[in-house]
């Protein structure tokens, strides 16, 4: 650890008046107690504000645990996916006066306690109110039309069916039906919209006359104003594919124009059309004929593919502003030893967990690449280097973006590549070295065990009133930064 720096800390300390003994703070750290712990009355969506971690328990209770990083929470913050929207459902207080929260997000990666500030009548410190749907208005050009749903089948892409909520901004709510095939031809009217406020995409309520148990939200993307599922093909004029499983539910639905053979103007080759709108991810197993007439269906037996054994992701540096890199253009971080032992041995783990793997014949994207990265917790971490002049450096690592891959049919591992971009360390960070502040604390006789984030050490230190009745947090932070300038 710095000497100098240790030294000005404990000189700090001493110029407050800090009369008390190691013993006796470790005494009063270790005596934080929740006061109280209940369910909200009623569950809040919240965001993150990035400056306090989520923790197993209460931060400043001893043995609390890190579950999600300041970096994390301040990548929730920021984050265009409502799979990282926030629920605050229960509420506690500790006998400092610190009122924390504890919350889930909505893809359920993250649950756990955060430090929600000093008063349980509105959020603070890591928590701040949150709406994740603005409503609007309908727009003039799609009053009194009639609409259908333009690709109607299973796939969960917020287009196919309708939902009881725009997906992803309330927990719990789904589709109204798994396969909108159904609704393909029912007359639907908007009568409400409004935008997600992390996508920022426009969705729609619709109402369904003709099977009021559809009626739900859509993206307005997904509607089209001709029927059976085709912008351009009405049934009666065209053919309808029904892909169906062997044991008969329906996996989608396409009607395609009528094309008649050379040799029968009254009769369609659909081998083509049949293998041209398979779904993603489905092989044919049986087809219930080759040919049809204008206006036929079509049933054609389908089987979903296997999924992969493995995954593999290989990690790359991307350029920064002015075109360098800290790792070396082109370096894999996995094989130029970034990573440690342990992150090597978690990111392995995510890669063989069944959970993670990809159904062969789809594309495995960008974002369920950084879900696995995120569950190995790389979503964003820390690397100490040596510099050009071999000072030793703090830099942090975060995930920026990756290649979607095509994966191959009966593959057994899919490959992809992800990038990062990487950021020198604050200078506090260069300063401290491997030291934290954890460990000059601890050297203070301040038992912080469980605590991670930088406000909930404050939080500690106020509650402790080191400078006594004429100090407050505001001049022990001026004392400390002090000594480190």
């Amino acid at each position: 650890m710095n000497v100098n720096l240790k030294k000005s800390l404990l000189l700090g300390t001493a110029a407050l008046g800090f009369m008390v003994t190691a013993g006796s703070i470790n005494t009063q750290a270790s005596s934080v107690k929740v006061l109280s712990n209940r369910h909200l009355s009623t569950n809040v969506t919240v965001n993150t504000t990035g400056k306090n971690a989520i923790y197993t328990k209460a931060g400043t209770l001893k043995g609390a645990k890190v579950l999600a990083s300041v970096n994390t929470t301040k990548r929730i913050k920021n984050s265009d996916s409502g799979q990282d929207n926030v629920l605050a459902y229960r509420v506690a207080v500790t006998n400092r006066g610190s009122v924390y929260y504890k919350v889930v997000t909505f893809d359920k990666a993250y649950r756990g306690w955060i430090y929600g500030g000093k008063s349980t009548s509105s959020f603070g410190g890591g928590l701040t109110s949150y709406t994740t749907f603005e409503n609007g208005s309908v727009a003039s050009t799609d009053t009194d039309k009639k609409f259908y749903i333009a690709n109607p089948g299973t796939s969960n892409d917020n287009k196919s069916t309708t939902y009881k909520a725009p997906a992803w901004t309330q927990m719990g709510k789904g589709r109204t039906v798994v396969d909108g095939s159904a609704i393909a031809n029912d007359e639907l009217t908007i009568t409400k919209s409004g935008t997600r406020t992390r996508e920022g995409d426009t969705w729609v309520y619709v109402n369904d006359a003709t099977n009021p148990n559809y009626s739900g939200w859509i993206l307005r993307s997904g509607l089209s104003t001709t029927k059976g599922g085709s912008d351009t093909t009405e049934v009666t004029d065209g053919v309808t594919i029904k892909y169906v499983t062997s044991a008969g539910s329906d996996v989608a639905s396409k009607t395609v124009s009528f094309v008649p053979s050379t040799s029968n103007n009254e009769l369609m080759n659909v081998s083509d059309a049949v293998n041209a709108n398979l779904p993603e991810g489905y092989s044919v197993t049986n087809t219930s004929s080759a040919t049809a007439k204008k206006g036929d269906t079509i049933t054609v037996v389908v089987a979903q593919n296997k999924k992969t054994t493995s995954l593999e992701i290989h990690l790359k540096e991307s350029a920064n502003s002015n075109g360098d890199y800290v790792f070396g253009k082109g370096a894999d971080l996995r094989s130029k030893d970034i990573l440690t032992e342990d992150q090597q041995d978690a990111l392995k783990k995510q890669l063989t967990a069944e959970s993670n793997q990809v159904v062969t014949g789809t594309t495995w994207t960008s974002d369920q690449i950084q879900t696995v990265l995120t569950k190995a917790n790389l979503g964003t971490f820390k690397v100490k280097k040596a510099d050009s002049n071999g000072k030793e450096q703090t830099y942090t690592v975060s995930f920026t973006s990756a290649d979607p891959v095509k994966v191959a049919k009966d593959a057994t591992q899919a490959e992809a590549t992800a990038y990062y971009t990487v950021t020198k360390g604050s200078s506090l960070d260069n300063i401290l070295g491997d030291s934290t502040l954890s460990d000059i604390l601890g050297s203070l006789g301040i038992d912080v065990s469980g605590l991670g984030g930088l406000s909930d050490i404050l939080d500690l230190l106020n509650g402790l009133n080191l400078g006594g009745s004429g100090s407050d947090l505001s001049s022990i932070i001026d004392i400390i930064t002090g000594g480190l300038s």
